[in-house]
């Protein structure tokens, strides 16, 4: 929740974060990254989803949060 959610909450609830970047100011990103990879078969190539989770964090309390996810299925995405 922004402007009430603290840094130490979100470690709480993701972990430690993949990255953090610090912009000055008292002003952080934490960067949460995950990617999982499914393979089907040996010889295709996997499906696979990312998602990253970037929340700003300013003087120890979140004021803003962007999350985006991806998937990619070789085997129905491919061009025929």
């Amino acid at each position: 929740m922004k402007s009430k959610t603290t840094a130490q909450e979100v470690e709480s609830f993701f972990g430690k974060p993949y990255k953090v970047e610090k912009m000055g100011g008292g002003k952080e990103t934490y960067i949460y990254y995950y990617k999982y990879e499914e393979y089907v078969h040996w010889y295709t190539l996997p499906k696979t989803t990312e998602q990253k989770l970037e929340v700003d964090i300013l003087n120890g309390v979140v004021t803003d949060y962007t999350w985006n996810r991806s998937s990619v299925d070789p085997m129905r995405d491919s061009k025929k």
